[in-house]
């Protein structure tokens, strides 16, 4: 858990686990429509190692997240959300939370490309 996929501001895979959790919100407007539309954005989540991964975690050097851990960020989308613009922060500081910014294209490109 973490990364750009589920939880922005943090490593990818910083977390992992045998049982996870995850939330995802997302709000958006059209500011000029069709052409740009602002977006917020929050994410949750936590992983956990139960009796049953206690010896695999061991084995591989798997840390659990401690406690739920958030992000939050905005965005624009571009030219009908084709191009999506977003920044995020993970909320804990202690745990590697940090500003990130990622470019992203709406899968419908794939077949042009």
């Amino acid at each position: 858990l973490g990364g750009r996929g589920t939880v922005p501001g943090y490593a990818f895979r910083a977390w992992e686990g045998d049982q996870f959790a995850l939330w995802q919100a997302e709000i958006s407007r059209a500011i000029v429509s069709p052409w740009v539309r602002l977006r917020i954005q929050a994410a949750a989540g936590r992983t956990q190692i139960t009796r049953v991964g206690m010896a695999a975690a061991g084995r591989f050097g798997i840390t659990e997240t401690p406690g739920v851990r958030g992000s939050a960020g905005f965005g624009l989308g571009l030219f009908y959300d084709l191009v999506r613009l977003d920044l995020a922060c993970g909320l804990s500081q202690s745990d590697g939370g940090d500003w990130v910014f990622f470019l992203s294209l709406n899968p419908a490109f794939g077949g042009v490309l």
